[in-house]
């Protein structure tokens, strides 16, 4: 007898909440918090956008200028960034996005080391 979609449906959902549940039993306080910026950063648009650009336009390029260009082209999210970046990773965006187009061999592969270095990247 095939079972009916509103059943397959509840089913799949309560499994969800179990994992859900099960993942945030086991979290540190650390891993709680990086998982809330993660959630922040990625459910503000501005968030989003800022990550996709960042990943996209500075962690990609292998030209480091093109790399400090776009850098500095994120100077719009800054101001945004205080309710999904925490402190440390809001001046470093601030002054990274300044100094990367004087210092593109200094700034650029700084910043592609702290997105792998960030607390929300490491695994």
């Amino acid at each position: 007898m095939p079972t009916s979609t509103p059943t397959l449906t509840e089913s799949a959902l309560a499994l969800a909440d179990r994992w859900v549940e099960a993942t945030a039993a086991g979290e540190t306080r650390t891993e709680k918090r990086t998982t809330g910026r993660l959630a922040a950063l990625v459910s503000d648009p501005r968030g989003l956008e800022l990550a996709v650009r960042f990943v996209d336009r500075v962690a990609r390029p292998e030209d480091v200028h093109v790399a400090a260009r776009e850098l500095a082209g994120l100077t719009r999210f800054t101001e945004a960034a205080g309710s999904f970046l925490g402190p440390l990773d809001r001046t470093l965006l601030t002054f990274g996005a300044a100094l990367a187009p004087v210092l593109p061999r200094v700034v650029v592969p700084a910043a592609r080391a702290r997105l792998w270095t960030a607390p929300a990247c490491r695994g």
